[in-house]
């Protein structure tokens, strides 16, 4: 597997992530910011993920790319992480 996308909680300000491999379990905790945008009435509420951070993993490499979460199938990286 070379990407996996993973969901956010819009009501909560971090999240945990358990992967399972073969030989071992590795965890990750992020902790974001949600900001309302209102792009007009009749369109409501956008929200906003940004301030993105590791705070806590197991992982031994891990990079923070882009520390602002887009909701779409083309968004950027946001986390890279790499295992041996």
């Amino acid at each position: 597997m070379s990407s996996v996308q993973l969901p956010v909680d819009p009501e909560l300000s971090e999240v945990v992530f358990t992967f399972t491999f073969e030989d071992r379990v590795e965890t990750m905790r992020l902790t974001y910011k949600t900001r309302a945008e209102v792009i007009s009435p009749d369109c409501g509420v956008l929200l906003n993920y940004e301030n993105l951070e590791v705070v806590d993993t197991s992982f031994e490499l891990y990079s923070v790319v882009n520390n602002q979460l887009l909701i779409d199938a083309n968004a950027p990286v946001n986390v890279e992480i790499r295992i041996d």
